[in-house]
């Protein structure tokens, strides 16, 4: 009892979301140990390197200070370890060196643990181990080196305000230096397009092999069709910035392509630029000359895009904006272009349902079911869409 009694709140809640995170992945452990991540997969990996890999990291930062005490010739006053969280009380008379030496030995510690699984990412050739290491290399170098020094910045709690406060300054000079050096290279293995690479084609040796033979096609034969082509396979693993070179080349190639909107739109909805997205499947739409599946897909993405806005729209105003009518319109276009795919039915219904329409959404739900579908993991979604729309008409009457 005494140990929950000196835990925080944010120590007590983080308990029960550590132990869910534990049953997430016994429950999808074969499917995050198979030769291919998903992004699920992934997500849950980021999950479990933050809620149970992270606290083992914090752990270890405690010891780090616990040691150097030690070697210092102190004694401990109090451990405290609260899992993403902690702190030593040293006993002793130390001076400023020792100090110093101290206070660093905790955030030394952890960052030479991210590097540790860093050097494991690196050598690794198991997608989920690759995953899971790069992950906690990031959070266990981010951790103190980014969020600690920010609270210590603020004059909460942290070693960093100590480290550069002592009177040793060639000394902290140098951890000045390595800090800002290491903080840099850290946020260019975050955003590097190419380190971003590298981690789809560890973590995906199935998509790997087929976008070396997509890339290998287009280098034999640049169409526009085989460049767009690498683009779409750049963009199923978030290159982003690969995906948008490949387009324009493709553009280069032939600058009225059609298909090149509809993955000029996709890359920059990703990016959460939905205005320019949705400009690009406006023109792609609006293109009656191109293909009717194309042209379809354009009008689904934008109100897919619209759809996206609402979630910035707080929900005691939903019924009063005017985005509920362009989502709307955009998936009733796209049914007038595609009238014999369930593809837009599906979405419009989605989109009534949350709009209480839910009678209208049960129709287009039933008239879908009958149609053929372009995207073949939406059939299964539908008989759950007819639930909502069923058991809210219920309590209704």
């Amino acid at each position: 009892m005494d140990w929950f009694a000196n835990q925080n709140y944010s120590t007590l809640i983080l308990i029960p979301i550590m132990i869910y995170t534990v049953v997430l992945l016994k429950r999808n452990w074969a499917s995050i140990t198979d030769d291919t991540l998903t992004a699920l997969d992934r997500h849950y990996l980021k999950q479990a390197s933050m809620l149970l890999v992270l606290p083992m990291v914090v752990f270890v930062h405690e010891v780090g200070h616990y040691v150097a005490i030690k070697l210092m010739g102190g004694n401990i006053l109090e451990f405290h370890y609260g899992i993403l969280w902690g702190y030593v009380i040293p006993s002793g008379s130390f001076n400023a060196v020792q100090n110093l030496i101290i206070y660093l030995s905790g955030n030394a510690l952890q960052v030479l643990t991210g590097l540790i699984f860093l050097f494991i990412a690196v050598t690794a050739s198991t997608p989920w181990v690759v995953a899971i290491c790069t992950y906690s290399a990031l959070w266990s170098i981010g951790e103190t080196l980014i969020f600690y020094t920010l609270m210590s910045y603020f004059g909460l709690y942290g070693d960093w305000l100590v480290i550069y406060s002592s009177p040793e300054r060639e000394a902290v000079i140098a951890i000045a230096v390595c800090h800002f050096v290491t903080v840099a290279v850290l946020i260019f293995c975050v955003y590097s397009q190419r380190l971003r690479f590298w981690f789809a084609e560890r973590t995906n040796p199935i998509w790997k092999g087929k976008h070396t033979f997509i890339v290998a096609k287009a280098e034999r034969l640049p169409t526009a069709e085989n460049l767009i082509e690498v683009g779409w396979s750049y963009y199923t693993v978030g290159l982003d910035r690969f995906a948008l070179n490949s387009l324009e080349r493709a553009r280069d190639v032939d600058p009225t392509f059609p298909d090149a909107y509809l993955l000029e739109g996709w890359v920059r909805q990703a990016q959460g630029k939905t205005d320019i997205a949705i400009a690009a499947f406006k023109k792609l739409a609006e293109n009656i000359s191109a293909d009717a599946v194309l042209r379809g897909k354009a009008f689904i993405a934008m109100g897919l895009a619209e759809d996206q806005r609402l979630l910035r729209v707080p929900q005691s105003k939903l019924q009063n904006t005017d985005r509920w009518g362009n989502a709307v319109w955009a998936y009733t276009m796209a049914i007038k272009v595609l009238p014999e795919c369930g593809d837009p039915l599906f979405h419009r219904a989605v989109l009534l349902n949350k709009a209480g329409l839910y009678d209208r959404a049960e129709v287009d739900l039933e008239s879908a079911l009958r149609l053929k579908w372009l995207d073949q993991s939406l059939p299964s979604q539908v008989e759950h869409e007819i639930e909502i729309a069923q058991r809210a008409n219920t309590a209704k009457q």
